[in-house]
């Protein structure tokens, strides 16, 4: 039958040639999904086979993972040791805050002791002898000379203080890189198990162990059989604008004569594909009730569909 009008109204389930669209199509489960590793390893363990139940996140193929197990030992150790230079570098930051503060304090006393002295020298009676104001000339330059000495240990501590912040910052810069080697090499160790990403019925398997497994090649295929859509696969653009959503349809089984189906479309394409030069739409048909035993993924079909008059 073509892609665009029933071939005859005489055979059964066919819909008149004026009414119905006819095209090939294929039987695939509700949900399903085809598993490929993200890198390149040697298989050492398949714990499931075809048929198997299996939950989401469940390993369905073992990649040798010696060589990343070791990677994340060594970026654990690496983290440990950022770690403790951070500590080490928080340590000193807390040593050279509180030395700030010591040599604040420092200046403080200092600019108190020029302050008394000035005010001891502003005190002198105006018959101080000239040995009284030597005096507290003196007292007032030691007191000055006490500031600055004061003030460039400020300087000095401050000084300290801003080499222990950058030497923390760089610490932590070092600590965070650490974190994401680690997460790196968990993330490859992961990887190494290449897992179900839904839960459903192993349907295919496709390497052995010591085979080597390569990313983006399929391994495994698993789906969800309790469920069934059968999709077009030859609908040509001809066609495509007489098939309307919810449309009654009749799917007949080709792997299982005798076998007939009723549906309804669920959805039609938007976006039609080249296929040997031709464009083809995909519509999905859902059916009512059972699907018979034996139906199997990728089954071909032939689906009619009550479309839209022609023209």
């Amino acid at each position: 039958a073509g892609p665009s009008a029933s071939p005859s109204a005489s055979v059964e389930g066919v819909i008149p040639s004026d009414a119905g669209v006819v095209a090939e199509g294929r039987a695939v489960p509700v949900a399903w999904a085809e598993v490929a590793p993200s890198g390149s390893g040697r298989i050492t363990g398949i714990p499931v086979a075809v048929g198997d139940t299996v939950a989401e996140g469940d390993v369905l193929v073992q990649l040798d993972d010696a060589a990343a197990a070791i990677e994340v030992e060594s970026a654990n150790a690496g983290l440990g040791a950022a770690q403790a230079a951070t500590a080490n570098a928080e340590a000193g930051v807390e040593q050279a805050t509180a030395g700030v503060d010591q040599a604040q304090a420092g200046v403080d006393q200092a600019q108190a002791a020029r302050r008394a002295a000035d005010a001891g020298r502003d005190a002198l009676p105006g018959a101080a002898t000239n040995a009284q104001e030597r005096q507290a000339d003196a007292q007032v330059q030691q007191a000055d000379a006490g500031v600055e000495v004061a003030q460039a240990q400020l300087d000095a501590a401050r000084a300290q203080l801003e080499s222990a912040q950058a030497g923390l910052a760089a610490a932590q810069a070092d600590e965070q890189r650490a974190a994401a080697a680690v997460s790196a090499a968990e993330l490859a160790l992961d990887q190494a198990a290449v897992t179900a990403p839904i839960a459903g019925t192993v349907v295919s398997i496709e390497p052995a162990v010591g085979d080597l497994a390569e990313p983006g090649v399929v391994v495994a295929r698993v789906a969800d059989l309790s469920g069934w859509r059968f999709e077009t696969s030859d609908l040509s653009e001809t066609s495509i604008a007489r098939v309307r959503e919810g449309a009654p349809a009749t799917i007949t089984i080709d792997g299982l004569p005798g076998t007939q189906l009723t549906g309804t479309v669920e959805s039609v394409g938007a976006y039609g594909t080249s296929v040997q030069g031709d464009i083809v739409f995909r519509v999905v048909v859902a059916p009512e009730g059972e699907v018979p035993e034996g139906l199997r993924w990728n089954m071909t079909v032939t689906i009619e569909v009550e479309g839209e008059p022609a023209g």
